[in-house]
């Protein structure tokens, strides 16, 4: 059976509780057929899961004793119209009814079911597979596949048989509900309906398939050409001009959707072609051949900057090795603070940070992702160039303050500068990036007990003279 259709089991996250006779709610079709279902000259949007082996159309079902077709007012499509009963003991997830529904396609899926009442001897498991054919035929044309796992019983206890056995067997095949049209399947409703699950129309045992065209049931590989069909060769096999869909298979060169459009099989990119041809360096041709690629197409992108990418050399239809860059090719990683990148070993390796030093030593030069070095001025600081007027080295023999030095102390406008390790001032003209301080002015509230120290140092000196 189809399975990876989510869901505890694989078979879709929705599911019939436990029960017996019970039916799911109307499930809308539009996601998996936009344009509906036409079967039988209704087109449908919504499909009713029954717990006894089918879906419905017009409403729910719930009889547990199969009826022969045709069945009036009740569109049908029964993979095996029997008594299920899901309330028996069963491991996890198993004895449930699941539907998914994905663009495209519906699946319905009995998953090992027991029988009325209860039973879990005897259990089966099938599923109603729909598929959208819309595209390659008409609004509302569908697939439909009755696939079989595991049949075991026939009926249920009250379809007067016991132990799965005997009673009325099950119902297999599609009813209009228009009393005239149907399509039964072998076996129906006698004891040889288990033989479903090892015969077959398209020559894989348990696997049943038909064409709703037009609205009307099809079989391919009958000998019949029926609505909806090109060809019918008598046979469900590709290759031979009539595919396995009864549509016939085109030539070489041939426009096409699907592989099964071509008698090659093998339809590449919209064109009938005489290989698979999926290769990296090849492709199918205007006349249908498989050559390769000219030389210069590209047949593996680089996956980043230092990752070399491929082409074709027109010969091989395989792609060269995946190579990187060589070592030293310049390279980058968008970081403004890596300096310049060079490809070594397939990565980008960064280089030397750049040097943000302005020379300036009243800035903080710092780099700043992403916009690179940004230099910062030092709130208060002066460049020694720009010191005022006055502006002296305190030291002996320097014009220490004192008498005689025609101002009788230290003058209140003069700064004193900070230098490096011993205090003493720079000389005013120090240039800029010597990486030596610069002078910070200090304000008349700083300056104010400066002045009074050496005019008591001054006073004492001129005593000792």
């Amino acid at each position: 059976m189809i399975t990876g259709l989510g869901g505890p089991a694989g078979f879709g996250a929705d599911a019939l509780p436990p029960d017996d006779d019970n039916s799911s709610a109307a499930i809308p079709l539009g996601a998996a057929f936009p344009s509906g279902l036409e079967f039988f000259g209704t087109n449908y949007r919504d499909v009713f899961v029954n717990a006894n082996g089918n879906v419905s159309f017009n409403m729910p079902l719930a009889e547990f004793t199969p009826m022969p077709f045709p069945v009036a007012a009740q569109p049908i499509i029964a993979a095996w119209w029997a008594d299920v009963d899901t309330r028996g003991a069963a491991p996890p997830n198993e004895n449930r009814v699941y539907w998914s529904v994905s663009p495209g396609r519906f699946i319905a899926t009995w998953f090992r079911v027991g029988y009325f009442d209860s039973h879990t001897d005897l259990l089966n498991s099938f599923q109603i597979v729909l598929t959208d054919q819309s595209a390659a035929g008409a609004a509302g044309d569908f697939d439909v596949e009755l696939r079989y796992a595991a049949l075991t019983w026939t009926t249920g206890d009250a379809s007067d048989g016991m132990m799965g056995m005997g009673g009325t067997p099950a119902q297999a095949g599609f009813d209009a509900g228009n009393s005239s049209d149907f399509f039964v399947l072998p076996g129906s409703l006698t004891a040889r309906v288990l033989d479903l699950l090892t015969t077959s129309n398209v020559g894989v045992p348990g696997v049943w398939r038909f064409q709703i065209r037009s609205g009307a049931v099809t079989e391919c590989g009958n000998g019949t050409v029926e609505a909806g069909e090109d060809c019918d060769d008598g046979n469900t096999t590709s290759g031979d001009g009539c595919s396995e869909r009864c549509v016939r298979e085109l030539p070489d060169g041939a426009s096409c959707v699907d592989d099964i459009d071509c008698v090659s099989s093998f339809c590449v990119s919209g064109v009938c072609c005489d290989a698979r041809c999926d290769r990296d360096c090849e492709f199918c041709d205007a006349a249908g051949a498989c050559v390769p690629e000219p030389s210069g197409v590209i047949c593996r992108d680089a996956i980043d900057v230092c990752d070399a990418f491929e082409t074709c050399d027109g010969v091989a239809r395989e792609c060269p090795l995946d190579l990187d860059e060589p070592d030293g090719t310049s390279c980058t990683d968008e970081l403004a603070c890596n300096g310049e990148e060079i490809c070594l070993g397939g990565l980008c390796d960064p280089g030397p940070p750049p040097d943000c030093d302005d020379l300036d030593p009243c800035t903080t030069d710092v780099c700043v992702e992403p916009f690179g070095c940004e230099s910062t001025p030092i709130p208060g600081c002066v460049p020694p160039e720009d010191a005022g007027p006055g502006d002296e080295d305190a030291g002996p023999g320097d014009g220490d303050a004192g008498p005689g030095d025609g101002d009788g102390g230290v003058d209140a406008g003069a700064s004193v500068d900070a230098g490096p390790m011993d205090g003493g001032a720079l000389d005013p003209g120090t240039p800029r990036g010597s990486g030596l301080s610069c002078a910070v002015t200090a304000t008349p509230r700083e300056r104010a007990p400066l002045t009074l120290i050496l005019a008591a140092l001054g006073a004492w000196r001129w005593r000792r003279r």
